[in-house]
């Protein structure tokens, strides 16, 4: 009898060991299901951050090739009423 219940003691202390670690085991896997999410959440922050920039990049572009072209033209017709002077002076 004393037997017995040391067996029955020692499969009850294995059963609860085994419950503990299908526990542990259960939450390594809701920390495993989370951390794509994790990632997709992390991706989706870098993503939104590199159009924010993309953005103010693409602003002060296209702000500098106003700028060139009214240059270009300023310069242009500078040159231009420069050689027609040289070409025709005048008197």
């Amino acid at each position: 009898m004393q037997r017995f219940a040391a067996v029955v003691e020692q499969v009850s202390a294995e059963l609860d060991a085994r419950a503990a670690f299908v526990m542990r085991l259960q939450a390594e896997a809701k920390a495993a299901e989370a951390l794509p999410a994790l990632h997709q959440e992390a991706a989706a922050a870098v993503q939104r951050m590199l159009d924010a920039e993309l953005g103010r990049s693409e602003r002060r572009i296209r702000c500098d090739s106003v700028v060139i072209g009214l240059l270009g033209l300023v310069f242009g017709a500078a040159v231009t009423f420069m050689v027609t002077l040289l070409v025709h002076p005048l008197h």
